[in-house]
């Protein structure tokens, strides 16, 4: 998928009216960033991503993802927290995958976030907004799908790296914990 293409199918997984935005740094992962918004919700996502390799294939396919995220935070704040991550998993040459599970240490601290933004650390899984079903396509050579970046407080980096991202999100899910709030402090 080029671009425009990836921005299409973007554009019908989400309500709203979409904005898309250049990259403010030059050397940036994915040029262009979409943002809807939703009530309070900002959810923004890249458009165009899938055309970095992470090094993950199956069944002889390029697998490949673009990321989306979603916060009560600013627009610019999702959009630079966005583009760190997509920074971090292309300098990391293949050690972080793009795929469920995968921890991004100190994504937050790349950029300068606000003091009352609490999130610090991401964590990639499916997106749940869609049950089981993960929004995808499938081309001749290549997989993408889309993939969530979790921005996760210190503490629950910690319980993370100790019980495993299924038993953290089984654990956000039973608190009951708004995932959207990026200024959330909680201990587990």
């Amino acid at each position: 998928m080029d671009i425009a293409e990836s921005a299409t199918w973007l554009a019908g997984l989400f309500d709203g009216d979409m904005e898309l935005h250049e990259s403010q740094h030059e050397k940036a992962a994915t040029p262009v960033l979409a943002t809807f918004q939703q009530d309070d919700v900002v959810i923004c996502a890249t458009v165009g991503f899938n055309e970095v390799d992470t090094g993950l294939e199956s069944a002889g396919m390029d697998v490949r993802c673009e990321l989306v995220t979603q916060t009560r935070a600013s627009k610019s704040e999702a959009m630079r927290l966005l583009d760190a991550a997509t920074q971090m998993l292309v300098r990391s040459n293949g050690v972080l995958t793009a795929q469920p599970g995968t921890l991004l240490p100190g994504v937050g601290d790349v950029i300068e976030l606000p003091e009352h933004i609490t999130v610090r650390h991401g964590l990639l899984m499916s997106p749940f907004q869609w049950g089981p079903q993960v929004p995808q396509v499938i081309e001749d050579d290549r997989w993408t799908l889309l993939l969530q970046l979790l921005m996760l407080t210190e503490e629950e980096f910690h319980y993370c790296v100790t019980y495993g991202p299924e038993e953290l999100l089984e654990e956000m899910a039973n608190s009951a914990i708004d995932l959207s709030d990026w200024t959330r402090v909680l201990e587990y």
